[in-house]
């Protein structure tokens, strides 16, 4: 069983972006950063989540997540969507057997301390799979 766990957006101003969700109930509930890369964690009385992230020199956006995924960009974008499932594990040999995961794709923790890891859609978009 899958669930619709969050999605993660590139964002050039992290203020006005925090700023914008907050008129739809978004409150952040943790920020966090790693370099030049902040992000802040978002979220609605219902428990949806947004995770924004910014780069405090915009001309370069460079992130590595789960091995080989490399985002480089310099618009605004949608970074990944997030499913949680119950057995990590088992999912990951499952992914691995339908060849979707990335090529260098491993288990790894993601920024809320779960384990997690990446696959690849059918249209390029990368998928973050996290332990219920």
């Amino acid at each position: 069983m899958t669930k619709f766990e969050h999605i993660c957006i590139f964002s050039r101003d992290i203020k006005k972006s925090i700023e914008f969700y907050s008129y739809f109930g978004f409150e952040v509930i943790k920020e966090c950063s790693e370099g030049t890369i902040c992000t802040y964690i978002l979220r609605d009385q219902h428990g949806s989540i947004i995770e924004l992230q910014g780069d405090v020199s915009p001309q370069s956006f460079s992130v590595q997540f789960s091995g080989d995924i490399v985002f480089k960009h310099s618009q605004p974008m949608i970074h990944h969507l997030c499913f949680s499932v119950n057995d990590l594990y088992e999912y990951f040999e499952y992914c691995k057997d339908l060849d979707i995961l990335s090529k260098n794709s491993c288990i790894s923790i993601d920024i809320f301390g779960r384990n997690c890891f990446f696959i690849v859609g059918p249209n390029g978009e990368h998928i973050e799979i996290v332990r219920a």
